[in-house]
């Protein structure tokens, strides 16, 4: 495990997040299959583990085993299998998976903030969880909100090939809004969003980049007579495609300018460096790329997940890899590289090694 991150955890200690200021000493050894170092702050004279603050702290196995068990996810291996080939338990990997998460989610909100964004296409992908649709229905099961299909929405940021944002919910005008929401929380730009033919997008763009003014009272007894005005904000440039199915096969793809200038949109498609006209082209394949590195998205598929959360945290792990360590053959770099976010590309090593978000390059 690489020492020169470590700090002492003692948040009244002078040398907290302070690295490499010598105030640490290896004052012995622990554990049987992996030696690691019990140290001492020489400022405080707390004691703690050289694990405290990483993702494998508190785990019993050498680190290498847990990084093997990332890996072979990110290989669209199984739970089971992996069970089969590394001797763990399904329960002790579902909750390896569950710390790994939350702590790649706490690294990505840290680097996917204030982004710059100049095009962003946004789509969903099916999958469920325990059963499908139609099994719940004739099971008679009412807890439809986490059993049955789950949609998840993605965010990719044209240019740069990274995932903006991702969210796990119903096909619903209320998950819609909560996406678009979010993802506008992470954006200091405005972006050409550019989205399919979903009939929720557009009422999730008017509530979030639209503002209501109250018509004037009329002096007249009574509740007011009009409804609210709606004034969509400039700053909105949103473009759809709709596809035209016959017998299953689309047919036909037309584009729709939904809000914002036409010049304007033209005139950001012109500069494209991957655009030239309004698609949905480069979310789709991410779509498909999901599929082929998540076993839980496979279709037809022995491998999904009991339970929405195991899904919620196995693509968390999927898109902290593409972001951060997944080098693109053709880009040669990572896509959070590409973007300038981080400074060089990580290995899932370094990422659990990071003691705190704030310690990822280029933050």
């Amino acid at each position: 495990m690489d020492r020169n991150s470590i700090f002492c955890p003692n948040e009244n200690c002078k040398y907290y997040k302070i690295t490499g200021a010598g105030n640490l000493k290896v004052k012995q050894y622990q554990g049987t299959s992996q030696k690691i170092a019990l140290m001492k702050c020489e400022e405080c004279g707390t004691y703690f583990s050289e694990r405290k603050g990483t993702v494998y702290y508190g785990i019993k196995k050498p680190d290498y085993i847990f990084d093997q068990v990332m890996l072979l996810l990110m290989m669209r291996v199984a739970i089971k299998d992996i069970t089969r080939f590394i001797g763990i338990s399904e329960e002790t990997i579902g909750r390896w998976i569950k710390k790994a998460a939350g702590y790649l989610q706490a690294l990505h909100d840290r680097v996917l903030k204030d982004l710059e964004v100049t095009e962003c296409q946004i789509d969903e992908v099916w999958s469920f969880v325990l059963m499908k649709k139609k099994t719940a229905q004739r099971k008679g099961i009412t807890d439809k909100e986490k059993i049955g299909d789950q949609w998840i929405f993605l965010a990719i940021d044209v240019v740069h090939k990274v995932v903006l944002h991702w969210k796990v919910g119903k096909r619903t005008l209320k998950a819609a809004k909560e996406f678009i929401k979010e993802l506008k929380g992470k954006l200091s730009s405005s972006p050409l969003y550019t989205t399919d033919e979903l009939p929720a997008y557009e009422e999730a763009f008017l509530s979030n980049f639209c503002e209501e003014t109250q018509p004037e009272r009329t002096g007249k007894r009574g509740g007011p007579r009009k409804k609210p005005v709606r004034e969509v904000s400039k700053d909105l440039k949103l473009a759809q495609t709709h596809k035209h199915r016959r017998n299953g096969k689309v047919v036909k793809v037309t584009e729709e300018i939904v809000f914002g200038n036409e010049k304007e949109i033209r005139e950001i498609l012109e500069a494209s460096p991957v655009s030239n006209r309004i698609n949905t082209s480069i979310v789709e394949r991410m779509n498909g790329t999901t599929r082929a590195k998540v076993s839980p998205m496979v279709r037809n598929s022995y491998s999904f997940c009991k339970k929405v959360e195991m899904l919620e945290a196995q693509l968390t792990i999927y898109f902290a890899y593409y972001n951060l360590i997944w080098i693109h053959s053709r880009l040669k770099r990572t896509a959070a590289c590409l973007a300038g976010l981080v400074s060089k590309a990580y290995t899932f090593k370094e990422l659990f090694e990071l003691r705190t978000p704030e310690f990822i390059c280029g933050h």
